[in-house]
Formats: C-alpha cells, sequence, structure tokens
C-alpha cells in the first residue's frame, strides 16, 4: 500500500506515524485506490480488474457465444467468465488443500499389524 500511495497520491504513507497524514483520510484514500494498484491486484477479485480488463471479458465470451452458435450450438453452451478469485478465497482454497492432502496421506499411514496362523 506504501507504494500505491506513492505512485497515485505522491503521498508518503510514513506521514500517518508523523502526524501529518490522518488516519481517516488514509483509509479514505485506501478504499478509492484504483484497480490497477498493487493493493487492489493482490485482494483479486472484481475489483482487481480495469474497466479495460471487463470488457475484454466481456467481448471474450461474446466470441465464444458466436463461435458457438456459429457451430451449430452442440453441446452446453460457453459459461460466463468467473470471477476472480480473492486474496482470502485463495488463502482458504489453498488450507482446503493442504487439509485434504494431510487426510490422504495419514489413510494407512497408521501402523500396519501382521496376522499370523
Amino acid at each position: 500500500m506504501e507504494a500505491d500511495f506513492h505512485r497515485f497520491y505522491q503521498i508518503d504513507l510514513a506521514d500517518l506515524y508523523r502526524g501529518t497524514l490522518g488516519a481517516r483520510k488514509a483509509a479514505v484514500l485506501a478504499m478509492h485506490l484504483p484497480p490497477d494498484s498493487a493493493t487492489m491486484r493482490a485482494e483479486g477479485g472484481n475489483a482487481s480488474l480495469t474497466g479495460v480488463e471487463h470488457q475484454l471479458r466481456a467481448i471474450n465470451h461474446r466470441l465464444d457465444l458466436v463461435l458457438y452458435q456459429n457451430g451449430g450450438a452442440k453441446g452446453s453452451a460457453p459459461a460466463e467468465p468467473k470471477e476472480p478469485e480473492t486474496h482470502m478465497q485463495a488463502r482458504q482454497r489453498q488450507e482446503r488443500l493442504r487439509r485434504r492432502a494431510a487426510r490422504h496421506a495419514n489413510i494407512g499411514g497408521g501402523e500396519r499389524k501382521t496376522i499370523t496362523p
């Protein structure tokens, strides 16, 4: 966020600690960072896409539909593009995968008993 404040507002975020930048103003500026800021890109989701990127996604979907229709409309129609994953969603997905891998690693990982006749 510090780099974004410098890039977009020419404000040093350390001014918060110096007392020359108020917390309320910093919060308002942070909430209104543009989609192409590093902070918004790191956060992910729809807010991280610029207007041009939204339009390109829409055009790409429209072209997929035209190709589908011109190809005889066989099978299922192309789905609308999914919303980009947010930072929190990515972390939750990674945590689920980690837990799942741990469960699979524990299957059969216990002590093996040998049966003697």
